[in-house]
Formats: structure tokens, sequence, C-alpha cells
């Protein structure tokens, strides 16, 4: 009995010096605590040292491929987190993401981490460039000009026919005078080529600007005579006077030259 029980106490007891050595062998390289680091590394991988932050804090790591080889040596001493991590960052390229919380500050969430010079030239993608155009389409009656802005500009930047429809409604649908003349030089500076239509119904609208610009874009075009001579009618001056400013321009097709008479060659 007496053996029995020699050999249980042995058996629990002997774990213990190897826990403890194990511990001493292994000191703890990263410690985090109200929002400040302190890491104490020589010759540690990259990954492994940013693995230990993560456990520590609610901080996210992205590394690049092969980071595990890269081995970093530093010594931080009870610095703010972010502080703590350009230091042990230094040598690489990174990004920063804050985001807000219930206490209206700014906190670390994320760090996208790069070799160095590889993140140069790197932007956040907005969110409507990744939306889909149903999404993008329900974004253009936000409440928000901004919004609506950023869901017209990635519709234009799309080239399919469903965007077109929702270019075009969008801009006829905007109650925002400047934003919708805003939306107009967009169209006219891109590729996009909208149907006669779009811009008949356009020739009444509210603001004089937008009825300015669709003169001014339709110079030149089969539509332009038809358009200017109604608009010589319009409550604007300015928009009368840019309707005869565009049919003085139209030379009639069966008309001669000025001082030309009926089979008179013009040199």
């Amino acid at each position: 009995m007496n053996r029995c029980l020699l050999f249980l106490v042995l058996a629990f007891a002997n774990p213990l010096p190897n826990a403890y050595s194990q511990e001493a062998a292994n000191p703890r390289r990263v410690t985090v605590a109200n929002g400040r680091i302190s890491v104490s590394a020589q010759g540690i991988p990259l990954r492994q040292v940013l693995d230990e932050v993560r456990q520590a804090s609610t901080v996210a790591f992205s590394t690049f491929p092969g980071a595990e080889a890269e081995l970093i040596s530093a010594d931080v001493d009870n610095v703010p987190l972010d502080q703590g991590l350009r230091i042990l960052l230094g040598r690489f390229d990174s990004i920063f993401l804050y985001s807000a919380n219930d206490n209206d500050r700014a906190e670390l969430k994320r760090v996208w981490v790069y070799r160095k010079g590889q993140a140069s030239g790197l932007e956040p993608t907005p969110e409507e460039a990744a939306a889909n155009t149903k999404a993008l389409r329900q974004k253009l009656n936000d409440p928000d000009r901004g919004v609506r802005r950023r869901a017209f500009e990635a519709l234009l930047a799309r080239p399919g026919i469903e965007e077109q429809d929702g270019i075009a409604t969008a801009v006829l649908a905007e109650p925002d005078d400047s934003l919708r003349a805003a939306m107009i030089e967009s169209v006219r500076s891109s590729s996009l080529r909208l149907p006669p239509e779009f811009w008949g119904s356009l020739s009444n609208d509210p603001s004089e600007h937008v009825r300015l610009l669709v003169l001014d874009t339709l110079e030149g075009t089969a539509q332009a005579r038809d358009l200017a001579t109604l608009a010589l009618t319009d409550p604007s001056p300015h928009v009368r006077l840019r309707a005869k400013d565009i049919l003085d321009a139209i030379v009639p097709e069966s008309a001669p030259a000025a001082g030309c008479g009926a089979g008179c060659i013009q040199k």
C-alpha cells in the first residue's frame, strides 16, 4: 500500500519541474496592458512576435508571404500600443486601421504588413467599388449626397447596359441641382454615350446650369439644331444666348456661302 502511494506521489510531482523549466526557457516576450506594450525579442521570427501581440491584444495582423523567415530584435518598454508596433515594424511597410468604439475614440483594430516598398501607392478600396449593380442603384436613393455621388461614379466606371440605364435614371432623379450638374459633367468626360431622349429630357431641367451643360454637350451633334431652337425661348437669358451662338455656328446645308451666288465656286 505504501509503495502505491509513493508511486502516485512521484507520478504527480515529476511533471512540475518540467513545467517550470519550460516556462523559464520560453519567457514571455510580449505584454500588453491598458493600451501599452512591452516587447523583449532578439532574433525572433516576425510572424511569431505578431502572433503573441495578437493573443495579448485585440489587434489582428496580415503579413506578406515569407514573413516567418524575417527575424526581428526589439526592446520596447511600456509605450502606447501603436507606437510600439511602429518600432517593431520599422523595417517594413505597414497600414494601420483604426475603428471608432462606443467611447467615441478610435481604436487600433488591424495592421497589414508588407515588405519595404510594397505598400507604396496602396489605397483603401471604396465600398462602392466592391458593390454589385443592384446595391449601387439602391445607394442612389440614399439621403446622403456623398453616398449618391460615389455610387454614381462607381456605376459610371462599369460598361454594362444595366449600369447605363442606372446612370440615366440617376441623373434624371437626382434632386440636388449641383450634384445633378456634376453627374452630367462626369458623363461628358467619360466615353459613355447616352441616347438622345436622355438629353432631350434635360432640356427642360429646372437648373439653368444643367440646361447650359446640355447645350454644350450637344453642340456639333445632330440634336443641336432642334434643342438650340427650343432653347431660344428659355426663361434664362444665358441659355438663350448660348442657343443663339450654337445656331449661328450651324451653316445650312442648302445655303450658299456669303457673297457667292448660285454655281459659284468658292476658293
